[in-house]
């Protein structure tokens, strides 16, 4: 949970990159469900391995420690941010929504495996 706090905290930051950039109110909506997102799959993936699952993402392995999945949450989140300050209309917005989307959808996976 810490590391899901420092995470939220730290996140602000990455909007900074582009002060500049003006998002649409369906892209702050977008880019908050991603964010979310993400951090529901943290949540829900280290209960699950604290539980006894294993890891299907090959990316972390079979038991990856909460700091790599933290990490590959994160970076998730900048990348995705990196380049929704880099685009505009609906590139933008697929980009926001695949993070949700990805992030939702092994959440999901995942509180169905409890």
């Amino acid at each position: 949970m810490r590391y899901l706090l420092i995470l939220l905290i730290f996140l602000p930051g990455c909007s900074a990159l582009q002060p500049n950039t003006s998002y649409a109110t369906t892209d702050k909506v977008l880019y908050a469900s991603m964010v979310g997102c993400q951090a529901w799959d943290y949540s829900s993936t280290t209960r699950g391995l604290d539980a006894g699952a294993k890891e299907l993402n090959p990316i972390l392995g079979e038991n990856p420690s909460d700091g790599q999945i933290l990490a590959l949450k994160g970076a998730v989140v900048v990348v995705s941010t990196l380049i929704a300050n880099k685009t505009e209309g609906m590139v933008r917005k697929s980009v926001l929504g695949i993070g949700a989307i990805a992030g939702c959808g092994a959440a999901i996976h995942n509180e169905n495996q409890f």
